[in-house]
């Protein structure tokens, strides 16, 4: 068993202060109350706050640890009268936010593997449990522990991010629906060749440039999956490249139609499928039907969540998969916003791949978790880069030793989602206060 490497983790002591461990605060009038709470079943760490809601102050302990290794940090949490935990609660191990969960009403772990950085990085050499924000709040921190752990295994993947033209080569509208399966099955091709572990096409890809005589309605373009024409084009090219497909179609289940994103395996079987659940209001006249969930795809490689075109209006949808433990967003759309890509990428920690038609200069891409762009083309063919996952989240409050990059923030958003934040929006929306 690996040594306990925080100092005093009983918090055993006879003065005010356990021995090893401090206190510290922003300044004097902002110290939450402190308090060693001291029971047979073992000592607890108490703060309080102080009545004043923009109070902050921290128990610190000193870390020794060694540059470069990985370790696994742990601490327990009581808490009453705290409103918003994720926001009021943090524990730090050398810099980095350990992540928090529920055990039960009002008991929470915190934990998080992580690289120990160098001397200097701001509080590398401290283990840090801190009350904020709660005016009447008062939370109990025990088991602390940083223990030392073999480096996690890391996945290699290639993923790729189709572009399809709107015309083809001689810059005409694409001739009919079997020439642009030809084009999809010569796409899949090149990314075969280029060994993609993923590949992701357009949204809607079976009529991309299609003329109106045969694109007239997603009643007649749709097909059933599996066994249409292209979802059949999708699972033989998988098979045949051992490759992750990934494309937006029009399918029709039953007597609904949806606006698809479906994804074959490496061997050429579906191993799922998102619905987009915000079809603008003309895909709504024609008859398709909304997407009621959000799935994340568990790959051989990471985990990825998916979106549809005008989903990408709601970065909600992108906060939720990181949530949920997602690498990669896959979006598959005919128009881009690739500012909002970017900036979705960076503000939550994952890779995107975002594949388009080509009209106007568009791009399709790949796009670090920092939010740079990686790889892009801007004509038939295939944008592709290789990714490490788990995703890289080179931010600093997820990794300290990067500097650079917005903070990905999933541990410290509010509670607006489920609030008043909401609920007075959708009042204002319903007409309840005039603006």
């Amino acid at each position: 068993m690996s040594m306990n490497l925080v100092a005093n983790p009983e918090f055993t002591g006879g003065g005010l202060l356990p021995d090893n461990w401090d206190t510290s605060a922003p300044r004097e009038e902002l110290m939450p109350g402190f308090g060693v709470v001291r029971a047979g079943a073992g000592n607890k760490l108490e703060i309080r706050g102080n009545g004043d809601v923009h109070a902050m102050g921290c128990y610190w302990s000193p870390l020794a640890l060694e540059q470069g290794k990985w370790y696994h940090a742990k601490v327990c949490a009581e808490t009453e009268n705290i409103d918003e935990p994720l926001y009021s609660l943090a524990a730090h191990a050398a810099g980095s936010f350990l992540s928090i969960s529920g055990t039960g009403p009002n008991s929470f772990i915190f934990k998080k593997r992580f690289q120990a950085i160098g001397p200097g990085a701001l509080n590398a050499d401290k283990f840090q449990l801190f009350l904020r924000c709660s005016p009447r709040g008062r939370v109990l921190w025990s088991a602390p522990s940083v223990t030392e752990i073999p480096p996690p295994e890391l996945r290699k993947a290639r993923i790729g991010a189709s572009m399809l033209m709107h015309v083809d080569a001689t810059g005409d509208p694409v001739e009919d629906m079997a020439a642009n399966r030809r084009r999809i099955a010569d796409n899949l091709d090149t990314a075969g060749g280029l060994k993609c572990d993923l590949i992701l096409l357009p949204e809607c890809c079976q009529t991309i440039g299609v003329g109106y005589t045969e694109n007239e309605s997603v009643e007649k373009t749709s097909e059933t999956v599996p066994g249409g024409p292209v979802s059949s084009i999708l699972s033989e090219k998988a098979r045949q490249y051992g490759m992750y497909v990934a494309a937006g179609i029009y399918e029709r289940r039953g007597k609904h139609i949806f606006n698809t994103l479906v994804i074959y395996d490496r061997s050429g079987q579906i191993m799922g499928r998102y619905d987009k659940t915000h079809p603008t209001f003309y895909e709504a006249e024609w008859g398709i039907s909304c997407g009621l969930e959000y799935p994340v795809f568990e790959f051989d490689f990471g985990k990825a969540g998916a979106s549809i075109c005008y989903d990408q209006c709601f970065p909600e949808i992108n906060r939720y998969y990181a949530y949920k433990g997602a690498d990669l967003i896959l979006h598959s759309v005919m128009g881009s916003y690739i500012p909002s890509w970017q900036s979705d990428a960076n503000a939550n920690g994952v890779y995107f791949a975002g594949s388009i038609w080509n009209r106007e200069g568009r791009r399709s891409m790949i796009i670090d978790s920092d939010g740079a762009i990686l790889s892009e083309v801007s004509r038939d063919g295939v944008a592709y880069a290789d990714l490490t996952f788990p995703a890289n989240r080179v931010y600093f409050y997820n990794n300290p030793s990067a500097y650079y990059g917005w903070p990905a923030i999933h541990h410290e958003m509010r509670y607006c989602a489920n609030g008043d934040m909401l609920r007075e929006y959708a009042s204002m929306l319903l007409g309840e206060h005039k603006l």
